[in-house]
């Protein structure tokens, strides 16, 4: 299947202090659900399986390194022997990290990790532009965007360490008030 993309002419940089916008081909944005999507079922026609929500409970370890999961659930379970093990359960999900965790023997720390959350935003102004805001107060060591997808919708989105995600997300957008996403739902 295809893939949204939208080419990207534009790039804003915006900080307290001062805004720069920057004319040119920088590439293009494609829609991750799409682009994830095509690439499972290309997975599957390769031969992949793929568990979705999976609930994977620890890692198989042998002189190799790690050779599988154990999924388990109720009065159910299984050993899944495999050659790649992907850990793409997300930052906040209860079993984040238990490659982390189990083989490294270690886990996130707060002070250092950065926390992300995005807003699909519909009923504002696209273009072919993608904003970059840096504001060491609304995301410290990170930044916010915003960047089109699709007709009347973008993506705006941040990530910062010590900050907490969603409230950081509702700020930026209350304090910058991004004029492209005025009106925007």
């Amino acid at each position: 299947g295809e893939v949204d993309a939208r080419e990207i002419g534009e790039v804003g940089l915006h900080t307290p202090h001062d805004d720069l916008s920057v004319r040119g081909d920088f590439g293009i944005v494609i829609d991750r659900q799409d682009f994830d999507r095509n690439l499972a079922l290309q997975a599957v026609e390769a031969g992949v399986d793929i568990w979705l929500s999976s609930p994977v409970r620890n890692l198989l370890e042998g002189p190799g390194g790690v050779e599988g999961v154990h999924a388990e659930s109720g009065d159910w379970s299984e050993d899944v022997k495999s050659k790649i093990v992907i850990d793409a359960t997300g930052g906040r999900a209860r079993w984040a990290s238990l490659f982390l965790r189990e083989v490294l023997g270690s886990d996130w720390d707060p002070d250092t990790t950065a926390q992300t959350n995005e807003y699909l935003m519909a009923n504002v102004q696209t273009g072919k532009g993608v904003d970059l805001f840096f504001n060491s107060l609304l995301a410290p060591q990170g930044h916010a965007w915003i960047y089109p997808s699709g007709n009347k919708f973008a993506m705006a989105g941040i990530r910062g360490v010590r900050l907490h995600p969603d409230s950081a997300l509702d700020e930026f957008i209350g304090r910058e008030e991004p004029d492209r996403l005025e009106g925007g739902l």
